[in-house]
């Protein structure tokens, strides 16, 4: 796979971004009708260049004018590294600050300075214009970056332009591969013949085709039908790669400038921002709590409310915990950072990192239990952040992926931590690789077990508790798998035993009452009493004439029934396992000596009527005894027999 990088062209209006991209790759990133009339750059144009060591630059040409400076945040908000374009002849201008602000508030990590126009100053403009980039560019990741006069006439400074991106792109990764795939759209577009084509630059992860792919915020699923990476076609893309992706079954109206592609049940479009907000030293005014700002995220921009926990004011410079509550939902991962601008001014005015995107409120009362964690991610401490992880969702077991992609870490980092606390016995590994806190898994064994001591002890008659009977007493949410993993855990230790229908404590005596033993000994006489009959609670308790409570005498039943005592039928009703069998016995007679056995023949047969019979009968058909064919019931291994017979064979080999 090809390395690549994107590299943005950032700059002041007419300050020659495009005729330095042109004269770097030979392509015009000016494309549209209204930016040749205009002769200024208005939507964010991408030129491929291949340098001498074979790498593949994206360069992003952004546009530099004020009224277009939301088009210049969206081309520049997947760049890692920056070519910050200055003329000479006339210095630092307002966007070459503003381009520079959302570049460092953006994550920018390197780049380099070209002072182009250089053609039309003498050597002392020149250095007049050097200071004044250094001036602007202290304590910034610009900072000592190299500064080359540029002329797109003359060419000079060419190689060395090429040199020392050479170097910007030997520096840059391209993104984490490791992690899910996802992609800010930047453009869209209808192509004959194939449909729905979206582009951007792939943040994380690789693409293949027909991988499944979110659109967020709508949700909507689709799938890669086709990729290209400047024009060409590819099997696969990685993260860092200008990607055109053909979608599968959408349509140009389902998809924007500003959606997310993402691996589906990555991402959660959310409409709360836990946020790390820094307002710029040279804001023009204080932020103020609630007040309604331009939020851009990627290639999107939503209106949003700032809310602070612990001031009223932000003034220029300063930094502070807030929640930034969105007019729209958006699809955005912790550690994604994000530009601010009032209302009012399309002017940078601060900006920062998206600490948590959350569907809960941040209010006074609960900022106890979310600030220490949200600090934790401040400050960059991964090993408090995943403890508070655990500490805020106790019994929700953390696999690696959703543990770096809930924090914003690296996920070989968090891999890291998470198999060191392993070894140090701190957490518990499940079956399917995901981490659980040991005191936490401790916690629930105990539970567990105190569960099914209350449902045994509330009905001496419950032999078992299933899996989720005692799931549902513990904690219905609790995942599945981890608590199998518990109930097994239990099992080995001996506090419990697997039976079949469920869990049972070892070596427990039931412990009849003298009312049930009674109950117990009145069902069995009576039993005896009704032969081949069925018979109900209610009938039991009108035979002894309302001695007994007709839910007493049903837990009896069910009892009897779960032991396989009784039989329970269909309408609800009981009979014996010897009443069963010699009603089998005469069935089976019955249609051997008649051919079959209809509902009128049940009184002559088995000595009572129809409504009784028919449970009986539909029961020993679930048994495969008989068969209904029509109002008949013959035996089902005559008519396997038949039906071989019919279809040429004497049986079924198997």
């Amino acid at each position: 796979m090809i390395k690549t990088a994107t590299i943005g062209i950032a700059g002041h209006v007419d300050h020659g971004k495009t005729s330095l991209v042109r004269r770097l790759t030979g392509i015009d990133t000016d494309r549209t009708p209204e930016e040749k009339r205009r002769g200024l750059t208005i939507e964010p144009g991408v030129a491929p260049l291949r340098l001498a060591s074979g790498r593949l630059v994206s360069l992003v040409d952004v546009p530099g004018h004020k009224d277009y400076l939301r088009n210049a945040v969206r081309g520049l908000s997947a760049v890692e590294g920056a070519v910050l374009v200055v003329a000479a002849d006339d210095g630092v201008m307002a966007q070459t600050r503003d381009h520079l602000d959302i570049l460092q508030l953006l994550g920018a990590r390197t780049g380099m300075i070209v002072l182009s126009k250089a053609d039309r100053v003498d050597e002392e403009t020149r250095e007049y214009a050097r200071l004044e980039i250094e001036e602007l560019t202290e304590a910034t990741f610009l900072e000592n970056c190299p500064i080359v006069p540029f002329s797109a006439l003359d060419g000079r400074g060419t190689p060395l332009i090429l040199h020392e991106l050479e170097r910007m792109a030997s520096r840059l990764d391209g993104g984490d591969k490791a992690r899910p795939c996802r992609l800010w759209i930047d453009r869209v577009h209808n192509v004959v013949g194939h449909g729905t084509v979206i582009s951007g630059t792939l943040l994380s992860g690789i693409l293949r085709e027909n991988d499944p792919l979110a659109i967020l915020p709508s949700g909507r699923l689709t799938r890669v039908r086709s990729l290209e990476v400047h024009h060409r076609k590819v099997k696969e893309a990685a993260a860092g790669q200008r990607v055109g992706v053909n979608l599968y079954h959408v349509g140009t109206g389902e998809v924007r400038p500003g959606m997310l592609l993402a691996q589906p049940g990555t991402v959660e479009a959310a409409p709360y921002l836990n946020a790390d907000v820094r307002l710029l030293r040279h804001a023009p005014r204080k932020l103020s709590h609630q007040q309604r700002v331009r939020v851009h995220v990627g290639t999107a921009c939503v209106q949003g409310r700032v809310h602070f926990l612990d001031r009223a004011l932000l003034a220029p410079g300063e930094e502070a915990i807030a929640q930034i509550r969105l007019e729209e939902t958006i699809g955005c991962l912790a550690g994604d950072r994000f530009v601010l601008s009032f209302l009012d001014d399309y002017a940078i005015a601060g900006g920062g990192r998206i600490l948590e995107p959350t569907r809960e409120k941040l209010r006074t009362s609960k900022a106890g239990r979310i600030l220490p964690y949200l600090h934790c991610l401040q400050r960059g401490d991964l090993e408090g952040a995943i403890d508070h992880l655990f500490s805020r969702s106790p019994y929700t077991p953390l696999s690696e992926t959703q543990a770096a992609l809930a924090c914003g870490f690296r996920r070989r980092d968090v891999s890291r931590v998470l198999q060191r606390w392993s070894k140090e016995d701190r957490l518990v590994v499940l079956e399917d690789g995901r981490y659980v806190r040991k005191k936490d898994h401790g916690n629930l064994r105990r539970k567990f077990h105190d569960a099914l001591v209350d449902i045994l002890s509330s009905n001496p008659l419950k032999e078992c508790a299933s899996a989720e009977e005692l799931r549902a007493r513990v904690d219905m949410k609790l995942d599945p798998g981890w608590t199998r993993q518990l109930l097994a855990d239990l099992c080995r230790r001996g506090i419990m035993d697997h039976v079949e229908g469920g869990y049972r404590l070892p070596q427990r005596k039931r412990q009849w009452t003298a009312r049930q033993k009674e109950i117990l000994d009145a069902v069995f006489h009576f039993a005896r009493r009704a032969g081949l009959s069925s018979f109900a609670a209610g009938t039991v308790c009108d035979h002894n004439r309302g001695r007994f409570d007709p839910s007493e005498v049903q837990r009896i039943l069910d009892h009897l029934a779960a032991q396989k005592r009784l039989v329970r039928l269909q309408d609800g009703r009981y009979i014996t396992r010897e009443a069963l069998v010699e009603t089998e016995e005469r069935v089976r007679s019955w249609i051997r000596t008649k051919g079959a056995l209809r509902l009128s023949d049940c009184p002559r047969a088995l000595g009572y009527g129809r409504t009784r019979a028919l449970a009986v009968l539909e029961h020993l058909d679930a048994m495969g005894v008989t068969i209904r064919l029509d109002d008949r019931r013959i035996l089902a291994e005559d008519h396997a027999k038949e039906f071989w017979r019919t279809a040429g064979t004497d049986s079924p080999r198997l």
